[in-house]
Formats: C-alpha cells, sequence, structure tokens
C-alpha cells in the first residue's frame, strides 16, 4: 500500500486525535515507528499495545490519551507494518516479534515498572507468545482488545477457523 493511501486511511479513522510518532531502533538494527505517551503519574505501569496483523500502531491513536490516566502506552508498528515499514512483513526468524517487544520494553521501561501485553485478533496472539517465551519476569498479559465484534460477519462463516477469541469465533 502506498503512502498516500495509508495516510488516506488513517485521516478517516483518527480525525481528531493524531499521536506523535518516534522512532526505536531494535537489535537487529531494523528500526520501527512508536506512538509513546506518558502517563499523568509516575508509578503507572507501561502498557503495550499490539495491532493485529492487517494495521499497524496507528489504530489505537484515538484510545493512547485515554489511558495515560492509567498506563505510561506505546503502541509500537511490528516489522513490517505501517507507512514507513522497511522489512515487508518478513521476518528474519522465529521469535522476532518477541524479542521486538523485549527491546521495546528495555527502551521504554522505567526499572521495577510493571508491564501489560495487549493486543487486538493477532497482536492478542503475539501477546501469549510473548508472555510463554517467559522472557518478562514482570508482565501482565491481557489478550484480547476487541474493537468490533460483528456476528454476521463473513469470516465466521460454517467451516472458517476460530483460532482467535475462543468461541467469540474471531479470526484476524
Amino acid at each position: 500500500m502506498s503512502d498516500t493511501a495509508f495516510r488516506s486511511v488513517g485521516a478517516a479513522t483518527t480525525d481528531a486525535v493524531r499521536v506523535p510518532v518516534s522512532t526505536a531502533r531494535l537489535r537487529d538494527g531494523l528500526e520501527v515507528d512508536v506512538r509513546h505517551l506518558a502517563a499523568h503519574e509516575t508509578d503507572r505501569p507501561l502498557l503495550i499495545l499490539l495491532h493485529g496483523s492487517g494495521w499497524y500502531g496507528q489504530q489505537f491513536d484515538a484510545l493512547l490519551p485515554v489511558l495515560t490516566h492509567h498506563a505510561d502506552v506505546l503502541a509500537p508498528d511490528l516489522c513490517g507494518h505501517g507507512p514507513h515499514a522497511k522489512a515487508g512483513g518478513d521476518l528474519d526468524y522465529i521469535g522476532q516479534l518477541e524479542d521486538d517487544i523485549a527491546d521495546l520494553i528495555d527502551f521504554y521501561s522505567r526499572p521495577g515498572q510493571k508491564i501489560v501485553l495487549a493486543g487486538h485478533c493477532s497482536g492478542g496472539g503475539l501477546a501469549i507468545r510473548s508472555m510463554a517465551s517467559g522472557w518478562h519476569q514482570r508482565s501482565y498479559l491481557r489478550p484480547y482488545l476487541s474493537i468490533m465484534r460483528r456476528p454476521c460477519a463473513p469470516m465466521l462463516g460454517a467451516g472458517r477457523g476460530r483460532w482467535c477469541g475462543g468461541s467469540s469465533g474471531c479470526r484476524c
């Protein structure tokens, strides 16, 4: 998708909210776009919002300012996602996304700060995989953030899997 297409989709979904975007350099040298807003109080956890496979961190722009009442919030564009994606969605090795999340935690968290992972759709699956890898002892898992569920959605037809949300039938 072209930069123009990304901008037009973004304008349609976040008319009033523009969260500043910065970049973070990960262990493999890849730079990813990140939206980061600090909490109003310093004793709050770091909340990392992981987007689904068909979008990028901007999907959370309208939520981030509200969530700063409860946490430092971080919404990265995962490898290969977003208007400035460098890797085109390809990973170099199994576990790279989990390592990317660990790098972001190391870069953005304060010593002793609690970590909360939350994901929408396949981002929820990534949160589960990240927690299952056991790389971080101070994390709390919130695997799914459902923005919209429609029981009549075509992806819920007969013979379609139900991998993402258990009985909800979510497919990402």
